[in-house]
């Protein structure tokens, strides 16, 4: 079932928000290329997933963000993943989300069942851009793309949407803060919330995060 995107700017932490709310083996799992097409019919347990989403490695961000669920990409094969019991929970920037709805990439509205957003403060903008940036080196002109589209993307979906989740960036610097927050969401989509692994994920997430901000000091 089409259970919640998840958007958010480049930067804001989606793909640690999308593991810590996919670890339940209730939901679709996040899985390298080669394990795509065991996404539906293979059972990945809690340890399984936590395995293969604590890899965040500062050296090479990029590969570490390497865990795709197929359906990520429009239009996938939305009636198998409506159909499926597992609940789906996939990241997009706004504008990918913004098209997926002018292109009619999920059906008729409404096709999620809810909608999470990661919230931010206008100056918040600059310390995410720069992570962005350091992350995915892979991907030059982040930060235009945010000013210039994501930005008033995602003011007009927070608008528009009125009933939609949140967890705030900020609620990203502390592990005590992010498991709260977490913990809220999973209540809300009725996923199970493992306090344990999301402390870890988290932990290993800041830490890389610490050591891409010093080698930019250097």
């Amino acid at each position: 079932m089409l259970t919640a995107p998840i958007i958010y700017i480049q930067g804001s932490g989606g793909n640690l928000l999308a593991r810590s709310l996919t670890l339940d083996p209730a939901t679709v799992p996040y899985l390298s290329v080669n394990l795509l097409h065991t996404a539906l019919n293979t059972t990945y347990t809690v340890e399984q997933r936590f395995d293969m989403y604590n890899n965040w490695n500062h050296n090479n961000w990029a590969k570490s963000e390497k865990l795709f669920i197929k359906y990520h990409h429009p239009p996938g094969d939305t009636a198998t993943y409506q159909l499926t019991d597992l609940k789906l929970i996939s990241t997009f920037h706004p504008k990918q989300f913004e098209d997926g709805e002018f292109y009619g990439t999920w059906g008729i509205d409404p096709y999620w069942q809810d909608i999470i957003f990661i919230d931010y403060e206008k100056e918040n903008v600059k310390e995410i851009t720069n992570l962005a940036k350091l992350k995915r080196r892979d991907m030059p002109g982040h930060a235009q793309q945010v000013y210039n589209v994501e930005l008033e993307c995602f003011k007009e979906l927070r608008k528009n949407k009125t009933q939609g989740l949140s967890i705030h960036w900020d609620h990203f610097k502390t592990s005590e803060q992010f498991c709260k927050g977490v913990d809220k969401v999973c209540q809300k989509i009725g996923i199970k919330f493992y306090e344990n692994y999301v402390s870890k994920l988290w932990s290993n997430w800041d830490r890389e995060n610490e050591k891409l901000l010093n080698l930019e000091k250097r």
